[in-house]
């Protein structure tokens, strides 16, 4: 049996099973009131990037235009939707950038979106792609704790590699950011309840920063390094004050 009395707080730390270990921070925090990091409903959200987008839209938050594709019967009319090619293809679930692609012709789009749709049996995301002025795509990832920014790396992807993942990425190395882009990575984890989060921004040729997605289970991986912050430091000294403040 387990008793809510011997935790302080709950860290979620999870694989791929994101609707599951959203149902678990619920238990714990709703039903067992122990404290989470993160809210069950912004690892839910988060894990799928459709409900994310509509989720941050909603609140005002800038997201790169978004559609939702179950069946890609009419890809003349899809690309129309989204603006026209080249566009961003999108798992709705998943992370390290996996099934991430930038279609730039007909027959690929067709090709690709009716592989992902009839022979892996996902939803796909359509999303216009945001044009810079660099043939080396680059985002940013800005960890947020407890309200605050701590770090930030932006992140840059040779030959048209969108893999996101600091695993996966081609170079890491520090950026000032923007204090728009300061306010729209706080504000996001506010709206998702996630006091610990990644959140990936991505300027246009123009400076406009776009969020592009949310991570509730960040890898810590290479940001530490680069970004020469220690976060998981930063993390638990956080928490402490949390739990002494709920304690209180």
């Amino acid at each position: 049996v387990i008793d809510p009395q011997d935790f302080d707080v709950l860290i979620p730390r999870f694989g791929r099973k994101m609707k599951y270990a959203s149902k678990i921070v619920e238990h714990f925090s709703k039903n067992m009131g122990v404290y989470s990091t993160g809210s069950s409903e912004g690892i839910a959200i988060s894990f799928d990037k459709m409900l994310t987008a509509q989720k941050l839209e909603q609140a005002g938050i800038r997201v790169p235009h978004t559609i939702l594709v179950k069946k890609p019967k009419e890809v003349d009319f899809l690309l129309e939707k989204i603006g026209g090619l080249p566009c961003l293809m999108k798992i709705v679930t998943g992370g390290l950038g996996k099934g991430v692609q930038i279609l730039e012709t007909y027959s690929a789009a067709k090709s690709n979106m009716e592989t992902i749709a009839y022979r892996f049996k996902s939803s796909i995301l359509l999303q216009k792609l945001i044009v810079q002025d660099s043939k080396t795509i680059t985002d940013m990832r800005l960890w947020v704790v407890g309200g605050k920014v701590i770090a930030t790396t932006v992140r840059s992807h040779n030959d048209g590699d969108f893999q996101s993942d600091f695993a996966f990425s081609q170079t890491e190395r520090n950026i000032k950011i923007t204090a728009e882009e300061r306010k729209m990575a706080i504000k996001v984890a506010k709206i998702l309840k996630l006091d610990i989060c990644g959140v990936d921004i991505m300027r246009d040729k123009d400076g406009v920063p776009y969020v592009l997605e949310v991570s509730a289970n960040p890898s810590l991986s290479g940001i530490t390094s680069e970004s020469e912050v220690d976060i998981s430091s930063k993390i638990l000294d956080f928490i402490e004050k949390k739990v002494a403040k709920i304690k209180k």
